[in-house]
């Protein structure tokens, strides 16, 4: 038996060995990914969107949970500016609650019985209510705010909701308590409807609320529009981006293309001169025209015109007139807009624009300012666990500041604090630029001064913020959340000291697409940059304007200077003294012609495809089949400006070329001075580089695909006999065999000579 066992094994072991030879063709295919198991938890009925419910989803994408001892949570939202509240509001709760360990405990010697913890809500830092919760399961709270409490708004006009979860008993009774307020919880706010105000004095609102709901916005244009009717389009996207943080979605479209059921459900901002817009008519202007022309006392022919009006086509919505006598008069409307600060003429909805300074404006701020020269008075942090100040200061275009800028922080804090876990930081820009530990030291002095250098590198041209925050803790724990002993304040003394130096650029061969949008948003204003567009081609103004609202938003800057040129009449002082921004199906483009030598990929004659020498595969390419390129050179004009352009053989083409400029799940991809964009699919190289030596080859409407193939180093053998392995294999699967059979004759002989002796003895 022990001998068959023994045969068995070494029969399974060489079938084993043999098939641990056996390399069969194996082909990818995808992960089978097991559908796992889903916790059925039950949900709570709750009302749908609706005119009067407002969920916590629509403000924030996930639950709030909050763990003790002690936790803190904000949600801030604004409400849209055509709501009237007329009702009470109530917000309903839906909470998951998880106790472990309740029950009682000894301490000092006494029973103490647990009693859970709280949940303490407040509305714009007004307490609303105090909810115990003392076991593990699901429940819902209703609270109502007072209408008193509505209205004390913060100071960026939104509504601000605090939830603080207290169960300072855990610390002595080793127990953990949590809750989740489900994002299914919701505020009922009963309203009615008002139109928004439309008072320049608050502008951007109502045409950029920051409510709950996206902010939207047509921008409207002439069909034929001329250069500065376009650039004034672009200016006003680009500035309102700037304004916005580019949250204020905006499409271009022409006046034709107006929708009173579709377009009109948006706001909408209309741009060209008063014989060019057809609808004038139609809204209740402060400044009606007369005879097509805006009159009033002293005026002038030149005087950009600013009104703003409730919408005709949904009164929810408001109407931006951008507008003038003339083309001139326009941009100064324009770029008055994207100031995002206008003076209200004899009715508070209209602005008149004299005019605008659109060369380089002499710096003169003072080198060093306090807090309350920004007009900032001492601000007291007192919120237990994280809490913040924001200040605002701006660097002009066209500077930045010296080495030797820094924030001298003039603060002071309260000696109840856990100075092992309480302190100030401070951010620049939301870069982390330096700390204060909190001490006893501190405590002790009402007054105390730290010394933050603020770098270069986290300043920009524009608006910067410069925000402190503090981690205040108290030093027990378990203390009351009503404890009002924990603080720190900064002093309106606190002083800024910005030197301010001008910045220079100089494009070197080493700029590439990878720094983009710089060099062009070196100049906060976009004034050295200058768009080069197709004429009567609305598809790729409407990419322009994208492009536009990207730029506007990372310059940051105080106003908005971009210029416009059709592609077929580009003026001397464009091409001399701007950075080019072009963007145009290529074949359609004189400007590419001129360029072509001078481009990373130059195009063939009457080809809208780009040769692709420095890329290490070549394709075949039809025609007809999209393809976009983003081309990054020196001005042939000026060495000390650059040109990006953005071209595409087809619509679609130019579309992806366009959106390499301004998505932001592109533009990251982006590197060298050529980009070939298909779709989602980006391939990057850099001509400036030494290419390799191959026969040139362009993209042909021939079917194929020629592939360079890598340098063999000479002495190197790349390939090995096709009959190597096989005879390797068939020697190893031999030599098993032989082994096996030597075994098993073995075995046979042992088997033999035992009944061999075993007989013999029988015998015996």
């Amino acid at each position: 038996m022990k001998t068959k066992r023994s045969f068995l094994f070494v029969t399974i072991l060489l079938l084993l060995g043999m098939l641990s030879f056996y390399s069969p063709q194996v082909y990818a295919q995808g992960t089978t990914t097991p559908t796992p198991t889903a916790k059925v938890i039950q949900q709570f009925q709750t009302p749908a969107p609706g005119a009067e419910i407002l969920n916590f989803f629509q403000i924030r994408q996930n639950d709030i949970q909050l763990l003790g001892p002690l936790d803190y949570e904000a949600m801030v939202f604004g409400l849209p500016a055509d709501w009237e509240i007329t009702g009470t509001v109530e917000i309903t709760l839906f909470i998951e609650s998880t106790v472990n360990n309740l029950g009682a405990a000894t301490v000092n010697g006494e029973q103490v019985i647990n009693s859970g913890g709280l949940l303490m809500l407040e509305y714009n830092r007004e307490e609303i209510g105090v909810f115990p919760i003392s076991e593990s399961g699901e429940m819902m709270l209703r609270v109502q705010v007072p209408m008193e409490f509505l209205t004390q708004v913060r100071q960026d006009g939104r509504q601000e909701l605090t939830f603080t979860f207290d169960s300072g008993l855990s610390c002595l009774l080793e127990q953990q308590m949590s809750i989740v307020i489900q994002d299914s919880s919701y505020i009922r706010i009963p309203h009615g409807t008002v139109l928004p105000d439309t008072s320049l004095a608050q502008f951007p609102f109502p045409l950029y609320q920051n409510s709950v709901y996206p902010d939207t916005a047509y921008v409207l244009i002439p069909d034929d529009p001329s250069v500065e009717e376009l650039q004034s389009a672009m200016t006003v996207v680009a500035g309102l981006s700037n304004q916005t943080k580019g949250n204020l979605t905006m499409e271009l479209a022409t006046f034709s293309e107006f929708s009173a059921t579709e377009t009109g459900a948006s706001n909408i901002i209309l741009v060209g001169k008063t014989d060019t817009i057809p609808m004038l008519s139609q809204l209740a202007l402060p400044l009606p025209t007369t005879d097509g022309k805006f009159l009033f006392a002293g005026s002038d022919p030149e005087d950009g015109i600013v009104q703003m009006v409730n919408s005709p086509w949904d009164p929810a919505r408001v109407v931006l007139v951008v507008s003038g006598d003339t083309d001139a008069a326009v941009v100064k409307a324009s770029q008055a807009i994207s100031t995002g600060h206008l003076r209200p003429n004899a009715s508070p909805n209209l602005s008149i624009i004299r005019s605008v300074r659109d060369e380089a404006q002499t710096v003169s701020q003072n080198i060093d300012q306090t807090l309350l020269d920004y007009g900032y008075e001492t601000e007291v942090l007192d919120r237990r666990g994280v809490d913040s100040s924001v200040f605002s200061f701006i660097v002009p275009s066209g500077w930045t500041t010296g080495p030797d800028a820094y924030f001298d922080l003039v603060f002071g804090n309260s000696a109840l604090l856990d100075y092992e876990r309480s302190g100030l930081n401070v951010e620049l820009n939301g870069q982390p630029v330096g700390s204060v530990r909190l001490t006893e030291d501190t405590a002790s002095e009402s007054v105390n001064r730290a010394h933050i250098s603020l770098p270069s590198s986290a300043m920009t041209q524009g608006v910067n913020t410069l925000e402190v925050i503090a981690s205040l803790q108290p030093l027990d724990n378990c203390s009351s959340s009503q404890l009002r002993g924990i603080w720190a304040n900064i002093w309106s003394d606190s002083r800024l000291h910005l030197p301010l130096v001008q910045t220079s650029f100089a494009p070197t061969n080493t700029v590439d697409l990878s720094a983009y949008p710089a060099p062009l948003s070196f100049d906060s204003s976009l004034g050295s940059v200058a768009f080069v567009l197709q004429k009567n081609n609305v598809d790729s103004w409407r990419l322009a304007s994208n492009i536009a609202a990207y730029l506007g938003d990372k310059s940051n800057g105080s106003i908005t200077l971009l210029k416009v040129s059709y592609a077929d009449s580009i003026s001397d002082e464009i091409r001399n003294n701007m950075n080019l921004l072009v963007v145009g199906n290529a074949l359609a483009m004189p400007i590419v012609s001129e360029l072509n030598e001078s481009l990373p990929a130059p195009f063939d004659d009457g080809s809208g495809l780009a040769t692709e020498n420095n890329m290490q595969i070549n394709f075949r390419i039809p025609p007809d089949s999209p393809v976009g390129y983003i081309e990054l050179l020196r001005s042939p004009w000026n060495p000390e400006k650059i040109i990006i352009a953005a071209l595409g053989n087809t619509p679609q083409g130019l579309a992806w070329a366009a959106s390499g400029l301004y998505d932001t799940q592109i533009r990251p991809q982006l590197t060298g001075n050529f980009a070939v964009i298909n779709n989602q699919q980006v391939t990057t190289t850099d001509t400036r580089l030494a290419p390799p030596e191959i026969a040139p080859a362009s993209p042909t409407a021939e079917p194929g695909v020629s592939i360079i193939p890598p340098t063999v180093l000479p002495g190197v053998e790349v390939a090995r006999p096709i009959w190597l392995l096989p005879a390797l294999q068939i020697s190893l699967i031999l030599t098993l065999l032989v082994g096996a059979i030597t075994i098993i004759a073995a075995i046979r002989r042992s088997r033999n000579q035992v009944e061999t002796n075993r007989r013999s003895g029988d015998k015996e």
